[in-house]
């Protein structure tokens, strides 16, 4: 996906497409060093069969098992917290979120 917020970044993008294809072997290396792809149980569904998920209960603040039929289009994300910083801590430079523990079992 191509996105330019500007219209002068618009411009570059013809030139930059003209390389992409080497930007592959890079994409490839680094994706060896960090370990991608991560790990995610949803690539091993087949659509229709019944499999069991753990799902955050908010009202009693723990993980329950729950089954659904496996479908496509449904969530396929990691199990990862990430939110927000404040505007403060945003200033000081860096991301402006933070990755938080995902609480436990």
């Amino acid at each position: 996906i191509r996105v330019a917020y500007h219209e002068s970044h618009h411009r570059w993008l013809s030139l930059t497409r003209r390389w992409e294809r080497l930007y592959s072997l890079p994409h490839l290396l680094i994706n060896q060093l960090v370990g991608l792809p991560w790990y995610n149980p949803r690539r091993e569904e087949t659509i229709g069969e019944t499999v069991q998920e753990r799902v955050w209960n908010i009202q009693e603040g723990r993980y329950e098992l729950v089954e659904r039929p496996a479908d496509v289009g449904a969530f396929c994300g990691v199990r990862k917290l990430s939110v927000l910083k404040s505007e403060e801590e945003r200033a000081k430079g860096g991301k402006p979120w933070e990755d938080l523990p995902v609480p436990p079992l």
